[in-house]
């Protein structure tokens, strides 16, 4: 999108996130210091000589319209929270910032995005065809060669080395948007993955006060935030890893199970926080032990 409907788009969403949880006079005294600031900004602006990076300055002002957001959003009397609420928030900031990013897709992210173009075009894993035509990859890296250890068939064949699963998690996005629909997916599961820490925190007795104050420094902060715009497993795993949790101190089968077999088929070596959940969560029953062990060698 171009630099201009990017700021419409920031703009209507900075507007629209108040209204997702805060009402009342909280909601008004929200407008009327995002109004505050905004004039103190353009007058910054219009007496600096010479006048910052455009884009720096966009950045810095719609951060600091988040930050009074999440300021109200913890200290406010009137405030309708919970935990689709801090999703639906969290999705709003992630889709600003996945179009607005700057950064080239880098180290392991092409490799699973040829895995995903793969998925979609050609209903398989192998790479032969995306490595040949690798000019027409979504990433625009057309220097990459297949790695030293990738497998490799017996008529050609070209695999990746890395776990298929993120990318076949992608595939429905990339199919709908290229390289930014396999993005909003990642964003999705950093959605996810602020709803279920929510959860999770009512789970354990968390007060909603408690819960709103520290909402943002875990969902728009290092690294939630760089991981949920980037094609990288750690997003989806870390909600599922959360979902594990929640679902080994409920001790529900139906939710840990799932979520123990996601985590591992993401990368093989989440094995290993598998393991410390299931030595954590099953101390008894040994149909449970059977069924955690194959979740575990299933992968």
């Amino acid at each position: 999108p171009g630099r201009g409907f990017r700021v419409i788009a920031a703009v209507i969403a900075l507007l629209v996130l108040p209204l997702v949880a805060l009402r009342g006079r909280t909601l008004a005294h929200c407008y009327a210091a995002q109004l505050t600031l905004a004039l103190f900004a353009w007058i910054v602006w219009r007496r600096l000589v010479p006048a910052p990076d455009l884009r720096f300055a966009c950045t810095a002002l719609a951060v600091l319209e988040l930050a009074i957001v999440a300021l109200f959003l913890a200290r406010g009397e009137n405030v309708r929270w919970s935990a689709n609420r801090a999703a639906v928030i969290a999705a709003v900031v992630y889709a600003l910032t996945i179009p607005a990013a700057s950064w080239k897709v880098d180290g392991d992210e092409p490799f699973y995005l040829l895995i995903t173009e793969s998925i979609v075009h050609d209903a398989d894993l192998d790479l032969a065809n995306q490595y040949r035509e690798i000019a027409r990859t979504a990433s625009g890296r057309v220097d990459l060669v297949p790695q030293a250890d990738d497998p490799s068939g017996p008529q050609g064949q070209r695999y990746s080395r890395y776990e298929p699963f993120l990318a076949l998690l992608m595939a429905p996005g990339y199919a709908l948007g290229g390289l930014q629909g396999a993005l909003a997916v990642i964003a999705f599961f950093g959605a996810l993955l602020v709803r279920s820490t929510i959860r999770w925190m009512e789970d354990e007795g968390v007060a909603d006060e408690a819960a709103r104050a520290v909402f943002p420094l875990f969902a728009f902060a290092p690294p939630v935030l760089f991981y949920a715009t980037r094609i990288w497993p750690e997003v989806p795993a870390a909600f599922f890893f959360v979902e594990a949790i929640r679902g080994v101190r409920a001790h529900r089968a139906k939710r840990w199970v799932p979520a123990l077999f996601g985590l591992v088929m993401l990368k093989l070596r989440f094995v290993l926080v598998a393991i410390g959940l299931i030595a954590a969560g099953l101390r008894a029953r040994r149909s449970r032990l059977l069924i955690a062990l194959g979740v575990i060698a299933v992968p």
